[in-house]
């Protein structure tokens, strides 16, 4: 029976010092991992429970720290680097976030992807010359300048029917 209690105080000893050096490490999906195995394997009491309780709270912090990123740069709007900041905050949230948070983070790749496709637009009205640009200025008609755009643009079809819309 002692044998047994001080093989299982060890093991413990060795799992708070592995939980320490993971929640040093700051790594989020690491100390996640860590938690489960500790849970799995020990009955959390003690030193390691108030450990367990620290690293399951700072978890909890980042989570919501990333969330709450993901959410303002989604809000964006005003800022002229909004699909980078989306672009960065998506792939930090992506994995601690999926699938808990599926509707949000696939409204926030939507936001990512209309982003992306005026970005495109933009790049394509930038490269008109100043011919093209004077000429699609004199018409009066909204579909003589849409049909010019295309031409000029060289849109697809889908993209036509999103700028309609």
């Amino acid at each position: 029976v002692y044998k047994r209690q001080h093989q299982l105080q060890a093991s413990q000893m060795s799992a708070i010092r592995v939980l320490k050096e993971k929640l040093d490490s700051e790594d989020v999906e690491l100390i996640r991992e860590e938690l489960e195995k500790v849970h799995k394997v020990f009955k959390v009491v003690g030193a390691l429970e108030v450990l367990v309780k620290k690293c399951e709270e700072f978890v909890q912090n980042e989570v919501q720290n990333i969330k709450d990123e993901l959410i303002e740069a989604m809000n964006d709007f005003e800022n002229p680097n909004h699909l980078d900041r989306l672009e960065v905050a998506i792939s930090k949230a992506w994995h601690l976030l999926h699938p808990a948070e599926e509707k949000l983070l696939n409204k926030a790749s939507a936001i990512e992807k209309e982003l992306e496709h005026l970005r495109d637009i933009t790049k394509q009205v930038e490269n008109l010359n100043q011919t093209t640009i004077a000429e699609i200025k004199s018409f009066k008609k909204p579909n003589i300048i849409q049909n010019c755009f295309k031409i000029a643009s060289n849109i697809n079809q889908n993209e036509t029917k999103r700028m309609q819309n």
